[in-house]
């Protein structure tokens, strides 16, 4: 049927695509100019939302671009998950093809078995790297909280003084507390220690 040689078609189409070095090349610069947004621009969970805001109001032409990619929360945006993720995948493709088809490597000499595994091995690897710095980008928070001594922390979004969370993290809160009951200051060789 035309509708089954079609899907079979744009399959093809759509594997050669996925497992194309030159996707590959393009996803990994993408890395990179997030990676190099991330560290030019003040990002939340390393710094106030005051400074970010100062930083707004002082670049508003980089501004313009930069929040709309959500790149003051670089390593948790969207964008830049899909680019890991479509980098991951593309990964795994390449990997997987590579090895079916090669797999007549395996019956050749032991230097060529080796070249085989360890090319499926690497980017099987990398694969899971990537996988794992989306999971971690995903779900991941940091903040800050000031505590004094004889207060205690109860854990919701509204009690930190600033929050940065992965679009995929729970939402959740009251389940954990943190108490500072005393705190005790002791000296040490020209150096101050808190205990």
């Amino acid at each position: 049927s035309r509708i089954a040689a079609f899907a079979e078609m744009a399959g093809r189409i759509f594997l050669k695509s996925l497992c194309s070095a030159r996707l590959a090349l393009g996803l990994v610069v993408l890395v990179i100019a997030f990676s190099v947004a991330g560290v030019l621009l003040p990002q939340a969970g390393n710094a106030t939302p005051q400074m970010i805001e100062q930083w707004r109001d002082i670049h508003p032409s980089v501004d313009a671009l930069a929040a709309p990619l959500g790149l003051y929360n670089a390593f948790h945006s969207w964008g830049f998950l899909a680019v890991l993720m479509a980098l991951a995948l593309n990964t795994l493709t390449c990997t997987v093809r590579y090895g079916a088809q090669n797999r007549h490597m395996l019956r050749e000499t032991p230097g060529t078995r080796s070249r085989w595994a360890g090319f499926v091995i690497l980017h099987g690897s990398l694969a899971l790297l990537i996988t794992g710095g989306f999971v971690s980008g995903a779900t991941r928070q940091s903040g800050k909280f000031i505590l004094i001594e004889g207060q205690t922390f109860e854990e919701g979004s509204r009690n930190y003084e600033w929050l940065a969370q992965g679009p995929l993290r729970p939402r959740h809160g009251g389940f954990s507390s943190v108490s500072l009951e005393r705190v005790a200051v002791e000296y040490r060789q020209d150096r101050v220690v808190a205990v």
